[in-house]
C-alpha cells in the first residue's frame, strides 16, 4: 500500500490547473460550456433589441411619420422596418419603432406613450425594440448549458478534496457496468473496483468515466479514501492530467490547459456580456 505522511487536515500539493480541469473536464461538461459561451454572445446582441416593456401606455397622442427604412432584422420570416416620427409631448420629441407592417412617409399615426416618462414612447401596433419578447427563449441556451457544465460539480468537488486530504491506497477492478449517459455515441461506463483501508477492512469504489481503459491496465490502481469515511474516495488514472503520486506531491504527466480553454471562453464571454449589457 502506497505510504503518505499526510493526515486527514494535511494538504496534499495539487497544481491548481488539475483541480480546475477536474471541476471542468468531462465531455458533457465541455459541451455544456460550449452552450454558456454560445449562449452569452447571443444575448449580448439579442437582449438590446427586445421590447421588454410588458405593461400598457396610460396616454396617447398622434404624431407624423418622417422616415421610414428597412432593417436587417427578420421576424418570423417578416422584415422589420424602423419608423421614425416627430410627436409634440410637452416637446418636439422624436420617437422611433419597430413594426413589420409600416406606415408611409407623411403619414399621421397614434402614438402611445408613458405620462410619467414621456420619452418612452411607442407607435401603436408597433415595439420598442426590433425583437418581440418571446425571443428570450434563446436564454434557454446559457441555462441548458450551465446545468450541464455544473452537473457533478458537488462529486467533481469531493475528487478534489480527496486528492489533497485523502489516504492513498491501491485498488483492483473487479466489474464494469454500463451507465446512463453517452457523449458522440461513446457510452458512459461505470467501473467498480475494491480496496483495503489502513486498517484493513475492504470498501467497494465506483467511477463513473467515458475511458475505462485507463482503469484495469494497471493491476494495482491507486486510490483515494476519506479516513473518516471511506466510502467516499477516488480512483486517479481516469483524471485529466495522467497524474502520478510522488510522495506528498501529485505530478501531471500531460497538460491540461486545452480542457480550460471552453470554460475560461465561457466565463469570460457570460461577464463581458453582462458588463456589456449593462453599459448600454
Amino acid at each position: 500500500m502506497p505510504s503518505s505522511s499526510s493526515s486527514g487536515a494535511d494538504l496534499r500539493q495539487v497544481p491548481l490547473s488539475i483541480r480546475a480541469a477536474i471541476l471542468t473536464h468531462g465531455p458533457i461538461r465541455q459541451f455544456g460550456w460550449l452552450f454558456v459561451l454560445v449562449g452569452a454572445l447571443i444575448m449580448a446582441f439579442t437582449i438590446p433589441s427586445v421590447d421588454l416593456r410588458f405593461s400598457a401606455y396610460d396616454a396617447h397622442t398622434t404624431g407624423e411619420v418622417t422616415r421610414v427604412e428597412r432593417t436587417s432584422t427578420r421576424v418570423n420570416r417578416r422584415p422589420i422596418y424602423r419608423v421614425e416620427i416627430q410627436v409634440t409631448i410637452q416637446e418636439p420629441r422624436t420617437v422611433h419603432s419597430y413594426t413589420p407592417h409600416p406606415p408611409q412617409p407623411g403619414d399621421e399615426v397614434r402614438v402611445n406613450y408613458d405620462s410619467d416618462d414621456p420619452a418612452d414612447a411607442c407607435m401603436e401596433g408597433a415595439r420598442r425594440g426590433q425583437l418581440p419578447p418571446w425571443i428570450l427563449v434563446v436564454l434557454v441556451f446559457p441555462a441548458l448549458g450551465l446545468f450541464f457544465a455544473l452537473r457533478r460539480l458537488g462529486q467533481a468537488r469531493t475528487t478534489v478534496r480527496l486528492l489533497r486530504q485523502g489516504r492513498p491506497a491501491h485498488a483492483r477492478v473487479t466489474g464494469k457496468r454500463p451507465g446512463v449517459d453517452s457523449f458522440n455515441d461513446v457510452p458512459e461506463t461505470h467501473v467498480r473496483l475494491e480496496f483495503e483501508d489502513e486498517a484493513g477492512a475492504t470498501h467497494e469504489l465506483e467511477v463513473a468515466t467515458f475511458k475505462p481503459q485507463l482503469l484495469g491496465d494497471d493491476p494495482r490502481e491507486v486510490v483515494f479514501y476519506d479516513a473518516s469515511s471511506p466510502a467516499q474516495a477516488t480512483a486517479l488514472d481516469h483524471l485529466p492530467g495522467t497524474l502520478e503520486l510522488h510522495g506528498d506531491e501529485l505530478v501531471s504527466r500531460t497538460t491540461v490547459g486545452h480542457l480550460l480553454i471552453l470554460p475560461t471562453l465561457a466565463i469570460v464571454g457570460v461577464v463581458a456580456s453582462a458588463a456589456w449589457l449593462l453599459t448600454r
